[in-house]
């Protein structure tokens, strides 16, 4: 069994760092490359040319091409975040293809948050996309265990509230996933049987010797264990 991973976002920092070299060394052997993206860069924006190419090397997982071009060819920190953030006609950024195709060494890449110039702006792991999905969402319903460790050093901090992703890790069935979501802070019963409410439709059991709750008297607060309404009650 491998030796566990340091997977904060200093580690990943470091990670990001070493991938950097590696690009920058890559892209000086291989020139047709550098001249492949100066001839896309000068394209600029009218025809999206230059970001269909950057989505294109993340889907493939070229981990190398998608750190040169996020670190050599933008002039501020500004401008790259931009640049990585950006959406595309299905409302999908970078983040949301390498967590739906499990592409490690890309969120890696993408959860960078070394200053550049003096300044940290990050690439976004909260945006939605058009079918109302996070990354998160994706790699969960994927099960892509490690990439998902990867983006919950930034997704499972306290101060974030990722139970929204519960229903896509339990239909991806990672058990290591799902346990790792119900272990946060701000996950709590309730949460869960709610999530139970709209994927099984269980409803809450009436109380031994009572009549079964109306739906007035059933209110958020309700802690009553539920069951599912197509078995009988004993």
């Amino acid at each position: 069994m491998d030796e566990e991973k340091d997977l904060t976002i200093a580690a990943q920092n470091q990670m990001a760092e070493k991938i950097e070299a590696e690009a920058k060394q890559w892209a000086q052997a291989n020139p047709v490359f550098t001249q492949q993206i100066e001839l896309l860069k000068k394209k600029g924006d009218t025809n999206n040319s230059f970001f269909v190419f950057f989505l294109d090397c993340v889907k493939e997982g070229e981990h190398l091409k998608v750190s040169y071009i996020l670190n050599f060819c933008f002039d501020s920190p500004e401008s790259r975040a931009n640049f990585g953030n950006r959406q595309d006609s299905d409302g999908n950024t970078a983040y949301h293809h390498a967590a739906r195709l499990g592409h490690d060494e890309i969120i890696t890449i993408l959860n960078d948050e070394r200053p550049r110039n003096g300044k940290v702006a990050k690439m976004r792991f909260v945006l939605k996309n058009k079918e109302g999905k996070k990354p998160l969402e994706l790699v969960c319903e994927h099960a892509h265990k490690s990439t998902f460790d990867l983006i919950w050093a930034r997704a499972g901090k306290s101060n974030h509230n990722p139970c929204y992703a519960i229903k896509s890790a339990r239909m991806g069935g990672n058990v290591e996933i799902i346990a790792a979501i119900e272990q946060h802070p701000k996950f709590t019963k309730k949460i869960s049987l709610a999530q139970g409410v709209a994927q099984f439709g269980l409803q809450p059991a009436p109380k031994t010797g009572a009549e079964p709750p109306s739906k007035k008297a059933r209110s958020g607060d309700d802690k009553e264990e539920f069951h599912d309404k197509r078995v009988n009650p004993q």
